[in-house]
Order: C-alpha cells, then structure tokens, then sequence
C-alpha cells in the first residue's frame, strides 16, 4: 500500500446545546436573553448591558428582556400580568373574593386581603395572619398552639 492516500471526512453535527439564535457567542443554554445580543459591557449573560433602554418589540409594556412572548401582547386580565404573554383564561373567570388583585387560585387567604407592605406580598395573605411565631410550619392564625412546635405525631 505504498503510495496510497487515506482521506477521512468529518461532517459537524451541531447539538441542540450549541444554539446561538441571536449569534451574540452565548450559546442559547446559558444565554439569559436568547433573543437580544450581548454587548459585551459588563457582565457576559448573553443580554445587552441594563443600563440600555429595553426593546417592547409587542407594545404591551413589557420589555423584552422579561418578557416571555415578545411578539404577543399580555392581556393585562389580572392573571400573571407579568409575563409578557396573552393568558387564555377570560377575566370573566377570575375570581378574587378578596379584591386585593391576587386571583384565588393562586391566593393563600382568598376572603382576607393581602396587606402589600413589602413582605410576603404575594401570598394574598395579610402579614399579621401570616405570623409562626413558633417556626414549626404551622401559621399562628391555623396553628392551635402558636407558641409550641407542632411534633407531628397526628394529634392535634
């Protein structure tokens, strides 16, 4: 076999970890905004550096950089307004007994409102109601021994 040549041919094979939608050189995976380039100032997160005015590419007020469905407007209903995407529950069939703007699915204390003092906001409970005094899992306002840990032994 003198004389002859071996020719080897290598064909990449792009996984689905090394995405680059954005082509910014931060693969999608650990890309923190996958659809917004990088700029490279600052932090490497694969977003533009916050100090840059953010792109509402929807017009629903929502920035792109926390916006879940940046071509889809939210529908601003009263249930996860935040997300950026249109919910497909009708503000018809949210309730919220309460009226303190957390809908009663996702409300702890659906009859009581939430106090909104900057502590454990988004529970829909009011904070004196959502005292342990005891720490044992049990709030106070449930917890027929407030100031004695609960011992699990199923008495009550």
């Amino acid at each position: 076999m003198l004389g002859s040549t071996l020719s080897i041919s290598i064909s990449p094979v792009l996984a689905a970890t090394d995405l680059d939608i954005d082509n910014d050189g931060v693969l999608d995976d650990v890309d923190n905004c996958p659809r917004l380039q990088e700029d490279y100032f600052g932090e490497i997160d694969g977003c533009p550096s916050r100090n840059l005015n953010w792109v509402d590419s929807d017009s629903d007020s929502i920035p792109d950089n926390v916006d879940q469905c940046i071509l889809s407007q939210e529908t601003f209903n009263g249930f996860e307004d935040t997300d950026g995407c249109p919910d497909n529950i009708t503000s018809e069939l949210i309730f919220d007994q309460d009226s303190d703007s957390i809908p009663d699915m996702q409300d702890n204390c659906p009859l009581v409102s939430e106090t909104f003092n900057n502590f454990q906001d988004t529970d829909g409970c009011p904070d004196t109601l959502a005292i342990d005094s005891d720490s044992d899992g049990v709030q106070d306002f449930l917890d027929n021994c407030p100031a004695t840990l609960e011992t699990w032994n199923g008495f009550a």
